[in-house]
């Protein structure tokens, strides 16, 4: 797969735009197309977050704890 972060950027477009579509819309009064604009919003919104979630602990993991820090964890758990 690509770059999580580039997928984000991705998104974060993609929600941009639908944004505009939506601000335009209300101009010209389109009820049903901008309700379906705010739930694709919506679901746009809920997949970034997953993927910001996603992206977070791919960070995680790759960024472990110092060994100072594991050691101190490895000490109190003993």
């Amino acid at each position: 797969m690509s770059d999580p972060s580039r997928g984000l950027q991705n998104l974060n477009g993609a929600a941009r735009l639908v944004a505009e579509a939506a601000a335009n819309l209300r101009t010209i009064a389109d009820k049903a197309t901008l309700r379906r604009l705010r739930l694709i919003q919506v679901e746009l919104k809920l997949i970034e977050e997953q993927q910001q979630a996603k992206l977070s602990r791919a960070t995680v993991a790759d960024n472990p704890p110092s060994s100072a820090a594991g050691k101190a964890t490895d000490n109190a758990s003993e």
